[in-house]
């Protein structure tokens, strides 16, 4: 895509020509293409909110350019304020801005001062309102009544309801909690895929940036130290350290694992299950809501991946949970399932029969650990099949599957798994050696 900014050779000094003079820039040159999200980041006093303020013409450079959209954004000082509804700014603290009787004119007042009809504003309201998650009960109320994240929705919806072209966002999570900060910078997120605009995001929290951004510039003593893709930033770890910069967590623990000479993590059994042990499957195609989702896994594996480790996964196969959709004998699942009708999909996977304790085969007579039958043909393709469990958690990124006690399951069983590990596997990583059958490396 085209470049919206384009910055050449900018350099700031505040103060210029006093004994005062500070340089907040130097010679600082990069571009942005439209539709990018860009983290920036850096120490206290690298240059970062500076930066910022050029975007919309806060600041005017000291030397250098700044094109906004093909644009020079100096070249007619009286043109300014058309670059200010072209470039969004939401400042630290955004609420203190708040000024209006309502939030519902205070989101109207960027609208309205673009000299937009009263129907478009009225759209435009309601569509920011909605993109922040604020209620509409709330628009004809003070915003000096709502909660501090509740102002800060109003802030920033203000800003989006002029549907800038780039966004910048200055530290926009900055004091709420832990949830308030997730949903904010959720509802950025989404507001940046939904509708295409450029968003430029300030932040402290190198896991905020790793999990919203695609690229990141780094700045550093008043230029830019690197920019890149998040995945190519995050992997200079020792000179981001070197910077005085911090790492995401995960970014750390598998440095460390590499350090020493990790090439694969085998996790016991993630999938939703209602114990701790977790060999008890209730939901193949799911991660256990207590280790998190299936996206908290994929974001896993593409972080070990970037690292040359592979993430291994247990197959339990030999027998599900009783309290399973599949089975479903506590009934958590409704009505269905083997256990409860006789005609469920999944009733040939088991042996019912009165001779068994319970009046079904279990797993070493363990009741909660119905057996399954492993030569069924639903079975197979189930775990199997294309789009299958095996597929699924592939896709999802698994480098592959150590199988639990692999010496019970037929020979035939474990070469269509095989076959399907070869089939699926998508993981850049080289492939998983296979282990003799009886260890049950696949």
């Amino acid at each position: 895509m085209a470049d919206i900014i384009k910055v050449e050779h900018l350099s700031y000094v505040y103060n210029p020509g006093l004994p005062t003079a500070v340089t907040a820039l130097d010679d600082v040159s990069f571009t942005v293409e439209e539709g990018d999200f860009v983290g920036i980041i850096g120490a206290t006093g690298s240059g970062k909110s500076t930066l910022i303020t050029h975007m919309n013409g806060l600041n005017k450079p000291t030397s250098g350019k700044i094109y906004i959209d093909g644009r020079d954004l100096w070249a007619d000082p009286e043109k300014i304020r058309d670059f200010r509804f072209l470039t969004g700014l939401v400042f630290q603290y955004p609420e203190y801005q708040l000024f209006e009787e309502t939030c519902y004119k205070d989101i109207a007042f960027g609208p309205k001062n673009m000299g937009l009809d009263e129907a478009e504003v009225d759209r435009r309201v309601h569509e920011a309102a909605d993109f922040v998650g604020l209620d509409p009960a709330l628009l004809e109320r003070s915003p000096f009544e709502l909660s501090g994240g509740q102002k800060r929705r109003v802030a920033v919806a203000g800003v989006m309801a002029m549907k800038p072209r780039i966004l910048v966002l200055d530290e926009p999570a900055a004091g709420l909690d832990p949830e308030g900060r997730d949903d904010i910078l959720s509802e950025v997120k989404e507001y940046h895929k939904k509708t295409g605009t450029t968003v430029l995001l300030v932040s402290h929290s190198m896991e905020d940036i790793a999990k919203y951004a695609n690229r990141v510039l780094v700045m550093s003593n008043k230029k830019i130290a690197m920019y890149d893709t998040v995945e190519k930033v995050f992997a200079r770890a020792p000179e981001l350290l070197g910077l005085g910069l911090s790492v995401p967590q995960v970014t750390k623990i598998f440095l460390k694992l590499r350090e020493m000479g990790v090439d694969y993590l085998y996790l016991n059994p993630i999938f939703e299950a209602h114990s701790n042990h977790r060999y008890n499957t209730a939901d193949y195609l799911n991660v256990d809501p207590l280790l998190g989702t299936n996206e908290d896994f994929e974001t896993l594996c593409k972080e070990a991946a970037k690292y040359g480790i592979g993430i291994v996964l247990d197959g339990v196969f030999s027998h599900t949970g009783s309290d399973s959709r599949y089975f479903n004998r506590e009934g958590r699942y409704g009505e269905g399932g083997a256990y409860r009708d006789p005609n469920s999909p999944y009733r040939s996977w088991y042996d019912f029969d009165p001779k068994h304790e319970g009046g079904y085969r279990s797993w070493w007579g363990f009741e909660t650990l119905p057996e399954v039958n492993e030569e069924t043909p639903s079975f197979v393709e189930f775990i199997t099949g294309e789009g299958g469990v095996i597929d699924t958690w592939l896709r999802r990124g698994a480098a592959g599957f150590r199988l639990d006690v692999a010496d019970e399951l037929p020979d035939d069983f474990i070469e269509k798994i095989r076959a399907a590990v070869k089939r699926g596997r998508i993981n850049p990583l080289s492939p998983l050696p296979l282990a003799p059958k009886p260890q049950g490396a696949i």
